[in-house]
């Protein structure tokens, strides 16, 4: 038997490559890291709004986050999200296959007070989702569409349903149909027609956003946004993303970004928006635990 002793000459040699299942692996367990733009939380401004950063991590399945917006807009305004946070976890639970799962996370962040207000505005936003059992809906171009998609104008068949967590307020999950072969569930476009039909019929947005005002007022500069942006969905001009940009120079013509967190190191060039419709009824409890 031939036995090779080690030599100086080893360390000369050159790693092998990783394997294109190592890079396929790395590539998914990468996380999404960008922004919330939260408004309609005030009664005395419903167009105000928070900023919130967050991190999204695959939690079962290929969730395609390179799909995903960096920005995502959304408001506590009718009628944009659904009380159908049951039939969404009912759902979940009988899907074969699985359905792709990701979940969010308040991102941590070096300044001590602002990592505070983000941690706050997070456990917020979820306590406000989970009492009125409030599923967002959050409508994403599939890659070649050639259209801008609005949930609100029905066109809306494929993106992300945000709904909260059950036992933690640190925790937001998102249901993602971001393939030709699974839209949007049926009782999604059903439940909108039938919220749709009730909001219109006369109730105020600002009443409805004074029942539900899960933000502190804040001294801080305050992001308003369009008509145009809180109505519509933004274009998807293109699924690939671009060289990021300091945050504190982004600016565009209908969103302002606050300056609370100018200091960040990731930039934001694509809009999203889905938006969250407060429960007309009476809230339905959940489970007895400490959130």
């Amino acid at each position: 038997m031939v036995t090779r002793l080690p030599s100086h000459l080893d360390a000369l040699v050159p790693p092998s490559p990783p394997s294109s299942q190592d890079l396929s692996e790395s590539t998914l367990i990468k996380p999404w890291r960008g922004l919330f733009l939260v408004s309609g939380t005030r009664a005395s401004d419903i167009s105000s709004n928070v900023e919130i950063r967050v991190t999204g991590v695959e939690t079962n399945g290929d969730i395609r986050h390179h799909l995903w917006p960096l920005r995502i807009v959304f408001s506590i305004t009718v009628p944009h999200a659904l009380p159908i946070l049951p039939q969404l976890q009912n759902y979940i639970k009988n899907r074969l296959p699985p359905i792709p799962l990701t979940t969010f996370l308040p991102e941590r962040l070096r300044d001590p007070n602002h990592n505070v207000i983000n941690q706050t505005h997070f456990h917020s936003l979820s306590r406000l989702l989970w009492d009125g059992q409030l599923v967002a809906v959050v409508p994403i171009s599939l890659p070649g569409s050639m259209t801008s998609v609005s949930f609100s104008q029905g066109t809306a068949r494929h993106g992300m349903l945000i709904y909260p967590a059950a036992n933690s307020t640190s925790l937001l999950i998102g249901v993602v149909f971001l393939t030709p072969e699974d839209p949007f569930p049926a009782f999604v476009s059903s439940s909108y027609a039938t919220t749709f039909g009730n909001t219109s019929s006369g109730i105020p947005s600002q009443r409805l956003a004074s029942r539900y005002t899960a933000f502190p007022s804040e001294d801080t500069t305050s992001v308003p946004i369009s008509p145009t942006v809180l109505h519509s969905q933004s274009r998807q001009e293109s699924q690939h993303r671009v060289s990021p940009r300091p945050y504190s120079a982004l600016r565009s013509p209908s969103v302002r970004i606050s300056s609370s967190y100018s200091g960040s190191e990731h930039g934001f060039t694509r809009d999203c928006c889905f938006h969250v419709i407060p429960n007309r009824q009476q809230f339905i409890s959940g489970p007895s635990f400490v959130r």
